[in-house]
């Protein structure tokens, strides 16, 4: 089982060293093989090319959801639902349109929009808006970031600029965004920007001043929400609650490990949903899991299992 796991991971990792995708048919001659080889129990070769047949895939899933080329540059009517935390900007404001819809064509499912000098946008809400598409490029740059795969690593299909619009529909379950507003309205004697951005991850308030500070003393990953912290608070939960139960302080009718071991857990995952859940934090909301299971009923497994199971 653990080399079937790390053949599993192989295969998976070994897309980042594809030069190209392979083409539909290669990848359904992969998963015959697959299946073909269980028999004769070659579980390595088999579950190495199942692992690399999933992340081929995906990685399509994700290139298929760009904008079409025919539809670079042109500007369409799209509704959707503005997604996240919108970005107030210097010139405008800047955010994330999901389930886009316009006549007679297919868009991606998620675009970054950019409005200069357009209104205040809050998560939730719904909008019409003359949208001018454009695909997701990058410079090239090889000192600087790569725009593109940062865009298809949060499966952004298309970038757009906003040439009018009209909201159809007020925000709902759009709470973080209230807890944003909440926290801008709080009086902190002008770091309201600071302190939405430790509670929720949301750095888009802060000036480029603070941003050059946190730069030169190496402290953005103090700022921004990631697998640190979520690990962090389900340490201190786990923690303090071994210690009570250390001196007597706990319920003897509750058995602490597993209270311990819950309660961790759902600070992790309280604390990963008002950060966004999202991609750093859902893999720390996992392993949290994963080794708070272990911890609770799969110690006799041993220490490489979970490794694996995490990787």
């Amino acid at each position: 089982m653990k080399t079937g796991m790390l053949a599993l991971a192989l295969g998976l990792l070994a897309l980042r060293w594809l030069p190209v995708l392979p083409p539909g048919a290669g990848l359904l001659a992969m998963l015959v093989l697959a299946l073909m080889l269980l028999p004769f129990r070659s579980y390595p070769v088999a579950f190495f090319l199942v692992g690399l047949s999933w992340a081929c895939l995906s990685a399509q899933r994700a290139l298929d959801d760009r904008l079409q080329p025919a539809l670079d540059g042109q500007t369409r009517w799209v509704e959707g639902r503005v997604v996240g935390l919108p970005q107030q900007t210097g010139t405008g404001v800047r955010f994330e349109l999901a389930d886009g819809r316009s006549r007679k064509v297919r868009l991606p499912k998620r675009i970054r929009v950019s409005w200069h000098g357009g209104p205040v946008v809050n998560s939730g809400e719904r909008w019409r808006l003359a949208l001018t598409l454009k695909r997701p490029a990058g410079l090239l740059n090889f000192h600087g970031v790569d725009h593109e795969a940062w865009l298809l690593a949060q499966r952004i299909g298309a970038t757009a600029t906003v040439k009018d619009g009209e909201r159809l529909a007020p925000a709902r379950n759009a709470w973080r965004d209230a807890v944003r507003q909440r926290l801008m309205a709080v009086d902190a004697q002008g770091r309201e920007a600071g302190l939405a951005a430790l509670v929720l991850g949301d750095g888009s308030g802060l000036a480029p001043e603070d941003w050059q500070v946190l730069q030169d003393t190496g402290t953005v990953h103090l700022l921004v929400i990631s697998g640190q912290h979520i690990g962090l608070l389900a340490g201190l939960i786990y923690g303090l609650v071994a210690m009570l139960a250390r001196y007597g302080c706990w319920p003897r009718t509750w058995p602490w490990l597993p209270w311990a071991c819950g309660l961790a857990f759902g600070a992790a995952l309280g604390y990963g949903l008002l950060a966004g859940f999202g991609v750093p934090v859902q893999r720390a909301c996992m392993m949290v899991g994963l080794v708070l299971l272990w911890r609770l009923r799969l110690r006799h497994l041993g220490v490489w299992w979970p490794l694996l199971l995490a990787l």
